[in-house]
């Protein structure tokens, strides 16, 4: 799952995620409240749905960091998740508060390459 408002990079990140896993259902949300419904809806509280989620840090309605609230109120369905931050920041004080968080497995500079996708899953 990509949560990112760029519809640029979204495409991207899917072709590049599609070419390091042959089969795999990407979902892409430029809107995080969409991606938020779209969880809430979709998922269940004990569904063996394992999803990795590349989430943006920085958009305008909704920040990652305020994505990741939201996901805190969502319980035992986040063990179902894996959530990569990523941005084109370089600060590292955005690095050091996804270290900190216990939902965000790493953050990831953008952009998102085969060789990330692989080290991910490897």
């Amino acid at each position: 799952m990509i949560i990112d408002d760029d519809p640029g990079n979204n495409f991207v990140c899917e072709l590049v995620i599609k070419r390091a896993v042959a089969d795999v259902d990407v979902q892409t949300f430029t809107q995080p409240a969409r991606a938020i419904n779209y969880i809430k809806n979709e998922y269940r509280q004990n569904a063996d749905v394992p999803t990795i989620v590349f989430l943006d840090i920085n958009m305008p309605d909704m920040t990652g960091w305020d994505v990741l609230e939201t996901f805190n109120t969502f319980n035992g369905l986040m063990k179902q998740f894996t959530i990569f931050m990523v941005s084109s920041s370089t600060d590292p004080r955005d690095k050091k508060r996804a270290d900190e968080n216990s939902l965000v497995a790493d953050y990831i500079e953008k952009q998102i390459t085969v060789e990330k996708i692989k080290n991910i899953l490897s």
